[in-house]
């Protein structure tokens, strides 16, 4: 338990360096609030969802980072929302940083995989 949990803040660490930047200059957010959406997301992927989806390593990380993705637009429209109604652009501003946040992260975390076996 342990090593999954070291390895779990090892990863979580990574993605909020990758992604809370992002979500801080798409979004003109706080850093609390960018740091919000992988915090929500990550643990209940990694510790709840991961173990139940099916397929192969590549199969779930498809589908845990598409999950990963809603959750997290979801949690970026309700930043930009702040007590209005957010239009049809914040919408898609919301989805689309959060693709771009999650497919950064992931492309920096299989770089840093296969160059420095981390993490």
């Amino acid at each position: 338990m342990a090593a999954a949990l070291s390895a779990w803040c090892q990863a979580f660490l990574l993605t909020q360096l990758v992604e809370m930047p992002l979500y801080r200059r798409l979004l003109r957010c706080t850093w609390a609030e960018a740091f919000l959406p992988s915090l929500l997301s990550h643990p209940l992927l990694w510790f709840v969802l991961w173990p139940v989806l099916a397929g192969s390593p590549s199969m779930r990380t498809i589908q845990a980072e598409a999950i990963a993705i809603m959750i997290e637009a979801a949690l970026a429209r309700g930043i930009l929302h702040r007590a209005r109604r957010p239009s049809r652009a914040e919408l898609a501003l919301a989805l689309t940083t959060s693709v771009l946040a999650n497919m950064s992260s992931v492309a920096v975390g299989q770089m840093t995989r296969a160059w420095l076996d981390w993490p």
